[in-house]
């Protein structure tokens, strides 16, 4: 009977029925409360972080139906725009007779920009190693091409930066993005020049050898020769250097650029400004005394590749590479040492430092010849931030001195001129500002050697030397492979 009567809409609490029944019974008199007229309602929630908006409504019983203009009132009412809303959700909603948390607004995440992209457009990394033909023979020649680039020779493209979105929540509220750093390409490209028809690409202004770094290249004149021994005499070069042969009998190579030996290097002194790249290896005589100094050397600003190297003093900027061994040797790397990626990997005798790591497959020998291998902060790196804190203290004391004797001195008593003080005291105070670069680079270096490790992948023999920083371990026994680091004051094997 309820349900074909006009109160049919209305909303029953679920014990009404039976509440009244029991009054009947008891025979109670009065006006009992059966149905009641109920609105549609809405709530609208906001996450916290004002990104995303959910709609709960309860449907309506008599009362006020769901409609698309009470929904948007509410919308409004809670601070969400509308253009973030999504509209066939909403007539969605308003269609179901009731919903609990439905998604319907979004905002926007802001985007921010892409910084500038530079893309090298010739081969920057040198080849795995010597090639092997179909049937079998190994070129170990052939370890890294020289690349020589003609005349307007596309070399680095440069993408722009892009500018950043800015985003906004559903309420409204900006959230602002970082346009992309716009970083051009470096100032200082020598053999290197925009093309004339796009700004964003650089490309060869001389025929030569290409060289990248940091946001920009150069290209180097280029010298080829076949062999450097007594017969070519040293060879000293502005730019990069290929040599198809050996470098032998004590000759000196010198090259602002990268150098590229095919052949060996024995018995002579290899400078290079960047890597220098050698097919076979360096062999230094069999008689050395380490004390007095080896006869083969080299010295490079970036990184040296090889297939072995013994006997030889090593001083390097950036990583020593080796596929078979290094013996008897004094290195001092900037970078890392790196013995066995592709080849045998064995590291015994001498004396081999890498601030930055070392790792190879074996330390030291059977025979337990005495090998010293280190990484972390050395030792010269401590003194000279000592040097420096103690030149710093000197310079300030002199400013100080001088500034006593300029805030006592008449500029008409004749003994000292002011003028001349004040440019000793900016003298000084340019040497402290000097000392505090050169202090902070240094620091910034000695910072980076602090998770430096020695990583020995199969065995490390007796009689090898550990040291990490300022911290020693002597082998007394052969290990397995593993990790030495320091741990504290301690070094820690692992």
């Amino acid at each position: 009977m309820i349900k074909s009567s006009e109160y049919a809409q209305l909303y029953f609490p679920d014990d009404a029925i039976r509440n009244l029944l029991a009054r009947v019974i008891k025979r109670e008199r009065g006006s009992f409360p059966l149905a009641e007229r109920r609105d549609a309602t809405i709530r609208i929630e906001v996450a916290s972080d004002e990104m995303t908006a959910m709609v709960t409504t309860r449907q309506a019983y008599g009362g006020e139906p769901l409609t698309v203009e009470l929904l948007n009132d509410a919308i409004r009412d809670a601070g969400v725009h509308e253009q973030f809303c999504d509209t066939a959700t909403l007539e969605r909603i308003v269609l179901e007779r009731a919903v609990s948390k439905v998604p319907f607004a979004n905002g926007h995440k802001p985007e921010p920009g892409i910084d500038s992209q530079f893309t090298y457009l010739f081969e920057t990394e040198s080849s795995e190693g010597p090639t092997v033909d179909e049937i079998g023979n190994i070129d170990r020649y052939n370890l890294r091409d020289f690349l020589v680039v003609d005349e307007k020779t596309p070399l680095l493209q440069r993408v722009p930066a892009t500018l950043a979105v800015d985003g906004a929540t559903v309420t409204g509220k900006v959230l602002k993005a970082k346009n992309g750093n716009d970083a051009g390409f470096s100032k200082d490209t020598p053999g290197a020049v925009p093309d004339p028809k796009n700004s964003n690409l650089l490309i060869s202004e001389i025929k030569g050898h290409p060289v990248a770094f940091h946001n920009g290249v150069r290209v180097d004149p280029t010298l080829r020769v076949e062999q450097v021994d007594l017969r070519s005499g040293n060879v000293v070069f502005d730019g990069s250097l290929l040599i198809n042969g050996d470098a032998t009998a004590g000759v000196l190579v010198e090259s602002t650029g990268d150098i590229v030996i095919k052949g060996v290097v024995g018995n002579a002194t290899i400078i290079a400004g960047n890597d220098v790249i050698i097919s076979g290896g360096v062999i230094g005589p069999e008689s050395i005394d380490e004390e007095d100094g080896f006869s083969t050397r080299v010295k490079a600003g970036g990184n040296i590749e090889a297939q072995f190297i013994s006997r030889a003093e090593l001083t390097i900027e950036g990583d020593v590479i080796v596929k078979e061994y290094i013996s008897h040797c004094k290195i001092r790397a900037n970078g890392q040492i790196k013995v066995g990626e592709g080849g045998r990997g064995w590291l015994f005798g001498g004396r081999n430092h890498a601030n930055l790591g070392v790792s190879a497959t074996r330390l030291g020998t059977d025979a337990n010849i005495k090998t010293i291998v280190s990484t972390g902060c050395s030792a010269e790196m401590l003194e000279k931030r000592t040097e420096l804190i103690e030149q710093q203290e000197v310079f300030l004391l002199q400013i100080k001195q001088l500034n006593v004797v300029l805030g006592k001195t008449l500029p008409t008593d004749g003994q000292f001129d002011p003028e001349e003080l004040k440019q000793a005291v900016e003298a000084i105070n340019q040497k402290v500002a000097d000392a505090t670069v050169v202090l902070g680079a240094l620091e910034e270096s000695m910072a980076a050697t602090r998770d430096a490790t020695i990583k020995v992948k199969d065995t490390v023999f007796p009689n090898v030397t550990i040291a990490i920083s300022d911290a020693q371990m002597l082998i007394q026994r052969e290990h397995g492979g593993g990790t030495f680091s320091r741990e504290g004051i301690e070094i820690e094997w692992h």
